[in-house]
């Protein structure tokens, strides 16, 4: 897929399930989802963002679709210059308490203790700065599909730490 294609393909790569498509579904509502039509790869590797994400499982979705609306709402020329405008994260207080977990407490801790404020501000600060770190990683994803053509250094331009890759011109 070209860059176009995959901006697109992320754009529109997760959906929230409400209750009238829970029904319809017979499954259950208040979720977000991957879907089924992805390319393989895309999907492995969004899959992959939404693993990696230290949080409960319906959060790390729920930041993973963020990040993909992020994406989608963005001008595909100025993907590089997407920036936090802080208002990501939930204004409830219990589910800016929900954003902590026993993996990443610390970096929460530190928060606090760098900025002070309260640990719900802290939760959303957080969460903030993990979607926006995913929109990073789906802008990369985004960048590297026109160059994922080049077998011989898997589209890194380099074969070595001092060799470039020739066949890319890397």
């Amino acid at each position: 897929m070209n860059k176009r294609e995959t901006y697109n393909a992320i754009a529109n790569a997760m959906e929230y399930i409400g209750e009238a498509e829970a029904k319809k579904r017979n499954i259950r509502a208040d979720i977000h989802i991957i879907k089924e039509d992805l390319p393989e790869d895309l999907r492995d590797q969004i899959l992959d963002l939404v693993i990696r994400q230290e949080a409960k499982r319906d959060t790390r979705y729920r930041m993973v679709f963020q990040a993909c609306n992020i994406i989608a709402y963005a001008n595909i020329d100025e993907l590089d210059n997407i920036e936090n405008n802080g208002d990501i994260a939930s204004v409830y207080t219990s589910d800016r308490l929900s954003y902590m977990t026993v993996n990443n407490q610390e970096e929460i801790s530190e928060i606090v203790r760098l900025h002070g404020g309260e640990i719900q501000e802290a939760c959303a600060s957080w969460y903030d700065a993990a979607v926006m770190s995913i929109v990073r990683e789906l802008v990369d994803i985004i960048d590297n599909a026109d160059d994922a053509d080049c077998l011989t250094c898997d589209s890194t331009g380099q074969i070595s730490e001092n060799e470039k890759c020739l066949n890319c011109n890397g």
